[in-house]
């Protein structure tokens, strides 16, 4: 059920208890999936920070309306300003109450070992959350000569990523998702780095992706969102395409190849 709701409810009663038997003054929840049952379960006079990954969810926003739940929040983070303005707006809150924190990378493991050439041998996406694989494959069906790698996973969540119906080119391979340990290899492995994206309510899918191969030195070719294009410039730290646009995509690929 938890799975089911994307809610944390056995962790969220958990801390509710700790911090009353503790005498904590403030609760910091770093993701809504814990943040909202908490909400419900923490003491009103322990002030409750909450950071919402997907804040443009219309689900979970009618329940937050339904419970009234953004009265008990003391602020609310979201990690790009336009889901901060977004929620602003949809809750009726002020500016203090929802603020942007955009997500960090590690930049010291997120280090290259060795100056890039800019001539290793494919392009690589990496990744599940929201991703728009279809599109991706479509377009390397235009671009036969750059061979891609997929790493379809996600240390987070599990569900089929689009691509399992699509027929692959033979210049897509489908590669093993590895543990987050050892994804800084597959980025310094690859020439550029593609974020294929959904037009879905999680405006900033992919920025952990687009920030770690730019750590790495890498080019990405990212689908234009609105939180996920204020982790690059376009044209500047990265390349940004339409949503389903594969010929944009493709074109893009080749820009960078």
């Amino acid at each position: 059920m938890e799975d089911f709701a994307r809610l944390d409810v056995h962790q969220a009663v958990a801390v509710a208890r700790l911090a009353k038997r503790s005498g904590y003054d403030a609760v910091v929840s770093l993701s809504e999936r814990v943040g909202i049952p908490l909400a419900l379960m923490l003491d009103r006079r322990i002030r409750h920070v909450v950071i919402f990954h997907h804040g443009m969810s219309q689900h979970k926003l009618r329940l937050i309306r339904a419970l009234k739940l953004q009265r008990r929040w003391d602020v609310i983070a979201a990690i790009s300003r336009a889901e901060a303005e977004g929620m602003r707006t949809a809750l009726g809150l002020n500016n203090q109450c929802v603020v942007a924190l955009h997500t960090p990378i590690d930049v010291d493991f997120y280090k290259p070992s060795r100056p890039s050439t800019g001539r290793e041998a494919f392009v690589q996406s990496l990744g599940l959350s929201h991703r728009d694989y279809p599109t991706l494959i479509r377009a390397m069906r235009r671009l036969p000569h750059i061979p891609c790698h997929m790493r379809v996973g996600n240390a987070w969540v599990t569900r089929r990523s689009g691509h399992e119906k699509e027929i692959l080119p033979s210049n897509v391979t489908l590669q093993p998702f590895v543990h987050p340990s050892m994804l800084r290899q597959c980025y310094e492995e690859s020439r550029f780095i593609i974020v294929p994206i959904r037009a879905s309510t999680q405006w900033s899918a992919g920025c952990t992706s687009v920030q770690a191969a730019q750590a790495m030195g890498k080019p990405v070719v990212a689908t234009c969102r609105p939180g996920l294009s204020e982790y690059l410039i376009d044209s500047e730290t990265g390349l940004l395409v339409e949503p389903g646009d594969d010929r944009g995509m493709a074109v893009r690929n080749y820009q960078d190849a």
